[in-house]
């Protein structure tokens, strides 16, 4: 009898120990997301005043992140713009980053911005976000609706092609549309834009942490010369890739 209670305790013992050690385990787990997640908070906050420093917005600007760019994705796209002097900027998706791109031109007095958008409304907005700003003039806002295509391979949705063909000498594109209606809907990018792209040009990806843009940047290193990619461990991911002379 002594010793079916000595097991018994034992076990006891044992099953509690498991019980703690997954509770520290899950407790650690926790505290490191959310070091994480204060980390991320406090760079957001710092990019984020250094942005309305630098551009001196005339009315307040939208939050960033959740469906917006992140602050720190609109930072290095500023710098970008600072480094590069683009005369031709492309973008992909409008919103936030429209604005901050426009802010940027119009404080380096050079370039011009196409902006593409599929969705009526969306781009409505985004018409009152620059009229509000004072920035009508350096934008050229495009509504290019999502069209079923083969020319990219496989039957996709994309930009209603019709719409971009005339978008050449580009030296600046950033890939933030259309949302992910599919995992690799991004794709068409660098095939319809590449030979459109500046020899110098940079192409930007964002949401490059998620699994369908890990699979369009396979594809595309596979199918295109690309020499020079870099990595950035923004908040959701960026992607900057050089087009070089072959």
């Amino acid at each position: 009898m002594k010793s079916i209670i000595i097991i018994l305790g034992l076990l006891n013992l044992a099953a509690i120990g498991t019980v703690l050690y997954y509770f520290r385990y899950k407790f650690r787990i926790i505290y490191q997301q959310l070091g994480r997640l204060e980390r991320v908070c406090e760079r957001s906050a710092w990019d984020a005043c250094n942005l309305v420093t630098t551009l001196s917005p005339k009315c307040p600007l939208p939050a960033p992140g959740g469906w917006a760019v992140s602050a720190d994705l609109l930072v290095e796209i500023v710098n970008t713009i600072q480094r590069k002097k683009p005369h031709f900027v492309v973008e992909l998706g409008t919103g936030l980053s429209t604005a901050v791109i426009a802010l940027t031109l119009q404080k380096m007095a050079i370039g011009k911005l196409c902006s593409i958008e599929h969705d009526a409304k969306f781009a409505s907005a985004s018409r009152e976000l620059l009229e509000s700003l004072g920035l009508s003039n350096i934008v050229e806002l495009r509504l290019a609706p999502l069209t079923l295509t083969k020319q990219f391979g496989e039957e996709q949705y994309w930009y209603d092609l019709s719409v971009l063909e005339d978008l050449i000498r580009i030296d600046l594109l950033l890939v933030d549309g259309p949302p992910a209606l599919t995992p690799t809907i991004r794709y068409p990018a660098l095939p319809f834009f590449w030979d459109r792209m500046q020899i110098g040009g940079q192409i930007i990806l964002d949401d490059a942490k998620r699994e369908g843009e890990g699979l369009i940047l396979n594809r595309w290193q596979k199918e295109f010369s690309i020499s020079e990619m870099i990595c950035l461990d923004h908040d959701k991911g960026t992607v900057i890739i050089t087009k070089k002379a072959i």
